[in-house]
């Protein structure tokens, strides 16, 4: 329900804490299905990683109360790490992603999962039409 998902202009959602937000640039609504994540939040505030092969993430959308499953994990890159989200070819197309599109990922301490938003030119005017109405 659109009407319940209201955000300010920090992307703040009741009850749950920004741990990260990501501008989606080309190569994160590609054909190859992934999203590179920062590194500073992904390192403070996702699951250490102690390989390179990842783990299983799962993820519950807010828009619409999907539960996403995401292959994350990192390269190394210079002797640094690269995260990216793997797999994320059918949420990107579900809501229509695009480019300077914002994904944010919350962290919902009371149940202890994390919890994944968008904000798009899309759902802005969704939203403008829910209230309009």
């Amino acid at each position: 329900d659109l009407n319940r998902v209201s955000l300010d202009p920090n992307h703040q959602v009741a009850g749950l804490r920004v741990i990260l937000q990501k501008e989606l640039r080309n190569s994160d609504i590609s054909q190859l299905g992934r999203i590179v994540l920062p590194k500073k939040e992904s390192e403070a505030y996702l699951p250490i990683l102690t390989s390179k092969d990842g783990r299983s993430l799962r993820m519950h959308d807010l828009l619409n109360a999907q539960l996403w499953t995401f292959k994350y994990r990192y390269w190394p890159n210079n002797k640094s790490r690269m995260y990216v989200l793997e797999n994320t070819g059918d949420y990107v197309r579900t809501h229509n992603l695009r480019v300077g599109d914002f994904i944010m990922i919350y962290k919902d301490d009371d149940k202890n999962r994390f919890v994944l938003n968008l904000s798009s030119w899309l759902l802005s005017i969704l939203v403008i039409l829910a209230r309009s109405r």
